[in-house]
């Protein structure tokens, strides 16, 4: 593990740790904005990267709301929060 550390496969940086990372992301809607998983998909991996799962609550305070959506590598979550927060702003 520590000669990987620094490496840079596909494009990302190798980081090795021990503890699991929290690469997912809560997405929610405008009043009267309809989002479906093809929208997520084709707008969001396009500009930020692949995911693991994307899921639509039916039950809870997110049901027809928003998504849940699990991205694949640790940055792109970072990447999106960084400037889906701005964005709020």
């Amino acid at each position: 593990m520590e000669v990987a550390k620094g490496t840079v496969i596909d494009g990302r940086q190798v980081r090795c740790e021990h503890a699991r990372v929290n690469r997912t992301v809560i997405i929610t809607t405008y009043p009267g904005f309809t989002m479906d998983k093809t929208v997520i998909l084709a707008i969001l991996v396009k500009n930020f990267g692949p995911f693991e799962t994307v899921e639509f609550p039916i039950r809870g305070w997110l049901a027809g709301k928003g998504a849940v959506a699990r991205f694949q590598y640790r940055q792109d979550a970072i990447n999106f929060f960084g400037v889906s927060s701005l964005a709020c702003e």
